[in-house]
């Protein structure tokens, strides 16, 4: 069974009397395991995909269904725990509180779940060694490099253990060789820890550190494809 399945998925938007269709008949099927990028150029319809993938919005038309289950059609709340417990979110900006340490920004998605408090700041330790940020954990975000607070978002993102995790544009704020880091460590949360990473992207750099490509113009899935080179990548970083 797939982890992700599209079918026949479309969404469109009203602005006014106009209707906009920026998905339209999306099929995709995501094993468990996969790293994927998906690209396309601006209007392509990346953003609405990726608010589709990560139970931010639903389907106007078409079925979407997460690990069997058909989450096309739940209300907000349905939505909102599957969110915390089963899909983890890194963006462009880092979106972390400039007051709180890196500790204890990592714990927050933590508040919303059943963990007793105790055993908070240990699930969030692992967080941090896990993507090489062991020794930082005190640190506020003002005193860490853009490259390191990326790191701080990824380990909040993994906090819960997700079985996806959704990357929008996470090389935008940062300088190429930083950018090359963070590509670094999610290939390696994917080839060595098996997390399923899908990644919207505009760079075929980064893109080419994916193991398929899926394109997007128009609302349309274009082309859907391995990418062989994403292996030479790995064995380089």
């Amino acid at each position: 069974m797939a982890l992700i399945r599209l079918h026949q998925v479309a969404k469109t938007y009203s602005r006014g009397a106009h209707t906009i269709t920026a998905l339209r008949d999306i099929d995709l099927e995501v094993e468990k395991g996969e790293f994927l990028s998906i690209m396309g150029p601006s209007g392509s319809g990346k953003s609405s995909l990726m608010h589709i993938l990560g139970c931010l919005d639903t389907p106007s038309q078409g079925r979407f269904y997460l690990e069997g289950v058909d989450v096309s059609s739940l209300d907000r709340d349905a939505l909102a725990q599957i969110r915390n417990e089963k899909i983890g979110f890194v963006f462009q900006q880092f979106y972390l509180l400039p007051r709180l340490s890196a500790l204890e920004n990592v714990e927050m998605p933590l508040l919303y779940t059943r963990l007793a408090a105790s055993w908070r700041p240990v699930r969030a330790r692992q967080a941090l060694a896990q993507v090489g940020l062991a020794g930082r954990e005190e640190h506020l975000p003002s005193e860490l490099s853009g490259g390191e607070q990326q790191r701080v978002a990824i380990a909040r993102a993994l906090i819960n253990n997700p079985v996806l995790l959704l990357a929008d544009e996470p090389t935008g704020n940062l300088d190429t060789a930083t950018g090359l880091e963070i590509m670094a460590l999610f290939q390696h949360l994917n080839q060595e820890q098996g997390l399923t990473i899908i990644l919207v992207t505009h760079d075929p750099d980064i893109a080419a550190f994916t193991s398929r490509l899926v394109m997007l113009r128009d609302g349309l899935m274009i082309s859907d494809r391995p990418n062989p080179a994403a292996q030479v990548k790995l064995a380089r970083s």
